[in-house]
Parts: structure tokens; sequence; C-alpha cells
């Protein structure tokens, strides 16, 4: 009898050691963790070379436990996007199975000196509790050096280098004469580029609709569109400062005073939504969706006076 307690003691403890904290953990509703990770291949390239930017989401679980809502192109300081791929795979560590999908970018530096890849947003969607996450990756520099000589090219002795160059600047003078007075008559004729706030008149348009507001996700939506429209129109990384910051940042712009007020007061009420967990309400998106619209005519009336 005294054995029979001894062993229902231990098998008490293991219930109560092994099984129960699990019990608990899964009635909680346990989120495993998906992680954003960014690394360039090199961070010297030469100019007439290109470097690949990788960005790896992550976890550990199902496949399909996460869905990948939105990737946005990474926002670049002296680099072009050449090209991209995206790959997913699967490995299995220590029992787990390990989920990475890549992002690969092929970027091409545009001049010597520092160039940066700022950010990388991703949002995702946890397809078991039905929340959507954002991710964020931190800032690389890349150095840009000179250009490396290109291999199988033809080395002349200084002899025929010095007067080639001399038949070369004859032939082609008359030729870069012509050619420019071409330019100049072509510059008159070409249409200057879009302004700025067509593109972001068109997205605010199409992005959201007034009629059948999601008054979660679209205040989110309408803070990073302005943000993106405030870094491209004043060269400021608004989307990586914080909004006090961006009000400051602001204050030497075109904006007046009104406008300035109107940016900071829809910046710090979207915070206030996407970070609360409280829900604004329609009128409010009606508000702010007419005060980025009619921030936007503004400007493009100006530029339109003034070309």
């Amino acid at each position: 009898m005294k054995y029979s307690k001894v062993r229902l003691f231990i098998l008490i403890s293991v219930v109560a050691i092994f099984i129960m904290p699990s019990m608990v953990l899964f009635g909680q509703g346990y989120k495993p963790k998906i992680v954003l990770s960014m690394q360039v291949s090199h961070t010297k390239v030469a100019l007439n070379r290109t470097v690949d930017l990788k960005a790896v989401l992550s976890w550990i679980g199902e496949m399909d436990r996460f869905s990948i809502v939105e990737v946005e192109n990474p926002l670049l300081s002296n680099f072009e996007i050449a090209g991209t791929s995206s790959s997913s795979r699967s490995e299995v560590k220590g029992g787990e199975t390990h989920i990475f999908k890549e992002y690969v970018y092929t970027l091409k530096p545009k001049e010597l000196g520092m160039g940066y890849v700022d950010v990388v947003n991703v949002r995702v969607r946890d397809n078991t509790l039905g929340n959507n996450e954002d991710l964020t990756t931190q800032r690389i520099p890349v150095e840009v050096i000179d250009p490396i000589p290109e291999k199988g090219k033809l080395k002349l002795p200084w002899y025929y280098i010095i007067p080639a160059i001399l038949i070369l600047i004859i032939a082609v003078g008359g030729l870069l004469l012509y050619r420019r007075k071409k330019e100049r008559e072509r510059q008159q004729k070409v249409e200057p580029p879009p302004p700025t706030e067509l593109e972001y008149l068109e997205n605010l348009r199409n992005q959201f609709n007034l009629d059948q507001p999601n008054l979660h996700d679209d205040f989110f939506g309408l803070s990073r569109l302005l943000r993106r429209y405030l870094s491209a129109k004043f060269s400021i990384r608004a989307l990586e400062l914080t909004t006090d910051d961006v009000a400051a940042a602001l204050e030497s712009t075109a904006l007046d005073t009104n406008q300035l007020a109107n940016v900071k007061r829809m910046l710090l009420r979207c915070d206030e939504i996407k970070f609360s967990g409280t829900e604004g309400t329609r009128e409010e998106l009606m508000q702010f969706y007419t005060l980025f619209e009619g921030m936007l005519e503004v400007f493009l009336r100006k530029t339109k006076e003034e070309t």
C-alpha cells in the first residue's frame, strides 16, 4: 500500500510539471514568433557592380500559420532596384519545422559615396489568431566605391593612346556640338515629369472606400500614405521618425502653420488608434481624408502655377 502511494505521488508530480504548463500555454493562445531579418551580400560595392539585398521572414510551425499581406519595396538612398526574386523553404531542426520566405532585391548603385537601405516594411497575417502584424527592418549602410576595370579590355601602349585621344576629340567634337543642339531643342519639347501629388491623390482615392471603411486598417493606411508623401515631398525619413520628430522636421518646409497642425493632429490620432487598440470613427476618417486630399490639391495647384 505504501509503495502504491509513492507511485501515485510520482505520477501526479509528472503531470503537474510537464503536462499542466503545456495545457495552460495552449489555453492562453500561444503565439509563435515571426521574425523579419535583412542583410546585404556586400557592405562595399563597385559603381559598375550590383549588390543583393535579402529580406527573410522566418517562424517555427506550419507553413500556412502566417500569410504575407504586403511586402513594400525597400526605401533606398543612392541605389535603384535592378531585379527581384522570392522563394520559400522549410527545414527540420531538433524536431521542429522552420519556415523561411526570402525576398531578394538586386540593387544597382547610382553614384560614388554612401548609400543606404533605409527600411523594408512587411505586413503579415496570423491565420490562427486572425490578426495582422507589421514588421520593419533596420537601416543598412553600403559604400559605393570606384568601378572595377572590366576583364578582356584591350590595353594599348602609351604612344598609341595619345594619338587615339586626339583623333577621338576631333572626330567626336562636331558630333557633340550637334547632339547638344538637338538635345536643347528636345528639352524644350519634353514635358516635365508629373507632380508627386498626382501619384498620391490617385493612391488616396483608390485605396480608401469611405462608404464601407475599415476603421482600424484605414487609419493605419492613411497614416502610412501621409508619411510616404511627406518623405517624398520634403526629403525627410517620415516613416522612421516619431510624430513629434516629423512635425519638427516639417517646420522649415513649405507647409503653412495650419497645414502643419493638421498633419500633426492626423498622425497623433492614427498613432493612438494603432497602439492603444481603440477604434476611430467614420467621421474622423472622412475628415482626415479630406484634409490630406486638400493639402495635396493645394500643392498640386502651386506646382502647376510655377510651371
